[in-house]
C-alpha cells in the first residue's frame, strides 16, 4: 500500500466528496440511484466472506486483469458514474477504501436530502404505528427526516435512547427519574 501521509478517512472523504459533487452536477435525481448502486455493490463485495473484495485489492492480480473483469461484468449494466469511480479507485490503488467511500457518500446524500439516520434503543420493538410515532417525534425534534432502526434494549424499562447524527436524545424512564431526583435534591 502506498503511503501519502494522508489518513485513510481523509482519502475516503476526498473521493466521496468528489463523487458527491459529480453526482450533484448530473442533477439531484442521480443521487439516489448512484447511492443504491454503490450499496448493492457493497452487498455483493461483502458476500463470500469478502473474497471478491480481497481479489480486487490483491497485488498479485494485475490491474489489467481487474479492469478486464470489471468491464466484462459491470460496464453498461451500472451507471457510468459508478463504473468510472470503480475504475478510478482501481487505477489509483485506492479500492481498499471502497466501503468507507460509500459510507461517507451515503451520509453526504442524506445531509443533502435533510435525512438523519440512527438506531433507537427501546425496551421492546414497537409495532409499526408506534415506531412511526417515535420517528415523527424525532423528526420534529431534529428538524430533519428521521430514518430510525428500532433496536430492542432490555436494559431500558420504558422510553428510548438514540443517537441521530450529532443528536443524543434520552427519553428513557431512568433519565426522567434522574431528573426528578435532581429536582428534589435542589428543593
Amino acid at each position: 500500500m502506498k503511503r501519502t501521509g494522508m489518513s485513510e478517512s481523509k482519502i475516503a472523504a476526498k473521493y466521496a466528496g468528489a463523487l458527491f459533487d459529480a453526482a450533484v452536477e448530473k442533477g439531484d435525481k442521480h443521487l439516489e440511484p448512484v447511492l443504491n448502486e454503490f450499496q448493492k455493490l457493497c452487498d455483493i463485495l461483502s458476500r463470500d466472506n469478502g473474497d471478491s473484495f480481497r481479489r480486487l485489492n490483491s497485488p498479485l492480480i494485475s490491474l489489467e486483469s481487474k479492469l478486464d473483469v470489471l468491464e466484462k461484468v459491470l460496464k453498461g449494466k451500472i451507471q457510468e458514474l459508478v463504473y468510472d469511480t470503480l475504475v478510478l479507485l482501481l487505477k489509483r490503488g485506492r479500492f481498499q477504501h471502497f466501503f468507507e467511500i460509500v459510507e461517507i457518500f451515503s451520509r453526504l446524500v442524506d445531509s443533502h436530502n435533510g435525512v438523519i439516520r440512527g438506531d433507537v434503543h427501546i425496551a421492546a420493538v414497537p409495532d409499526k404505528q408506534r415506531a412511526d410515532k417515535i420517528t415523527e417525534t424525532l423528526s420534529s425534534l431534529t428538524g430533519k427526516k428521521v430514518i430510525a432502526n428500532m433496536v430492542e434494549d432490555p436494559s431500558l424499562v420504558a422510553g428510548f435512547v438514540t443517537y441521530l447524527g450529532t443528536y443524543y436524545i434520552d427519553y428513557s424512564l431512568s433519565s426522567h427519574l434522574k431528573k426528578i431526583e435532581n429536582e428534589l435534591k435542589r428543593s
